[in-house]
């Protein structure tokens, strides 16, 4: 939270692009284009009517069948915010990581799922130094223009 209240703080305080940063990958055609909407008001149309109640009916059926059946595998959040630029970015991992976790149930149990929770902990915990080393390479060889490692998109 700390982090989130600096950052909105600095931007509002001296400017999102003077700080060198480009959130989510917008930059200043997302900030140009929320300042056409605001001086460009127009009336809603009905295709954008139709997808706002088709999105309400679908997240409707995920709350419902997350509270209805046990089983049900997705959760109504996802349906938000499977839309952020981050989401798309890591989202064949998250289901990678989550096919693997349902295969090592139905075919190992529980003790084949506790024996493999060393090895993905282990691949987290791993990422962690090598980021931070490319971060401090990248830093040292590249102080005026620091590239991002992390993003996929």
């Amino acid at each position: 939270m700390s982090s989130i209240w600096f950052l909105v703080n600095a931007g509002y305080t001296h400017g999102e692009q003077n700080m060198r940063t480009n959130i989510g990958g917008l930059g200043e055609g997302f900030y140009s284009m929320i300042a056409r909407w605001m001086d460009n008001a127009t009336q809603v149309s009905g295709i954008e009517l139709f997808f706002l109640v088709a999105g309400g009916l679908l997240d409707l059926l995920g709350i419902a069948g997350r509270s209805v059946f046990p089983w049900w595998p997705l959760h109504p959040i996802g349906f938000v915010v499977e839309t952020s630029g981050l989401v798309r970015g890591v989202v064949f991992s998250i289901f990678m990581a989550w096919t693997l976790e349902r295969l090592a149930f139905l075919f190992g149990g529980v003790g084949k799922y506790q024996r493999m929770k060393p090895f993905f902990l282990g691949m987290l915990v791993g990422y962690v130094p090598g980021a931070g080393l490319s971060y401090l390479v990248d830093g040292v060889w590249f102080p005026d223009r620091l590239h991002s490692f992390e993003v996929f998109f």
